[in-house]
């Protein structure tokens, strides 16, 4: 006489979740991995398996709004609808909850992710936060506007010795060789390219110069 019983023990939990609607991916030489609004899963190129992430297995939440990988440390960089970010690693998960738990007015959204050297710094709906990705910890967060207001940072680029931030108000750069990039004094809104109101989306450097995709405010509905 034989018996069957279920596939997973008892008190072990298993996922149903949609994976039919992607929304990112980042391909990490023969692995893609694809996001979608409540996972992630994985596929191999070379053996064709498949790998699944959920909360119930080792994200810490659901919701993703976009994937970063990091090259030099071997990092996925999983960023969430609420700005809370898990990095993923070989050797686990590891949670990094600061920005989500940020007390500031208004919104505290991740817009996109930009790597320098051994920091991510992260465009963010207040202004820009760096962080470290050596010690897989918030190094600081820059309040770019003038009299320490927050503005929306959609992008991040480097040239030369200075950092670029294209915001909803126009596009601010500052040296790297700043004493203190966290004060609004150090940041300079560039009002000879760009009219004031003019919202930069992205930007980018190529062959030493910047290029640049802007909207004009009237347009914004």
């Amino acid at each position: 006489t034989s018996l069957y019983s279920q596939d997973i023990p008892i008190g072990v939990w298993r996922d149903h979740l949609p994976y039919t609607n992607c929304i990112d991916l980042v391909e990490v030489n023969e692995v893609i991995y694809v996001a979608t609004p409540y996972s992630l899963f994985s596929y191999n190129k070379v053996d064709n398996s498949l790998k699944r992430m959920s909360k119930v297995n080792g994200l810490s939440d659901v919701g993703i709004r976009f994937l970063r990988y990091n090259e030099a440390f071997k990092i996925l960089i999983v960023v969430y609808n609420n700005s809370n970010i898990d990095l993923i690693k070989e050797d686990g998960v590891h949670n990094i909850p600061e920005i989500m738990l940020k007390n500031v007015t208004g919104s505290k959204a991740i817009n996109n992710i930009t790597f320098n050297g051994d920091f991510a710094y992260l465009s963010c709906a207040y202004g820009i936060t760096v962080l470290n990705l050596k010690k897989l910890e918030i190094k600081e967060t820059y309040i770019i506007a003038a009299t320490n207001t927050q503005v929306n940072v959609n992008d991040i680029t480097f040239m030369n010795d200075s950092i670029y931030a294209a915001s909803n108000s126009g596009l601010y750069k500052a040296s790297l060789n700043a004493q203190n990039l966290q004060s609004f004094e150090y940041w300079q809104l560039d009002t000879l390219l760009f009219q004031n109101g003019t919202i930069i989306n992205y930007i980018k450097t190529f062959e030493n110069c910047l290029v640049v995709s802007k909207r004009d405010r009237k347009s914004v509905v």
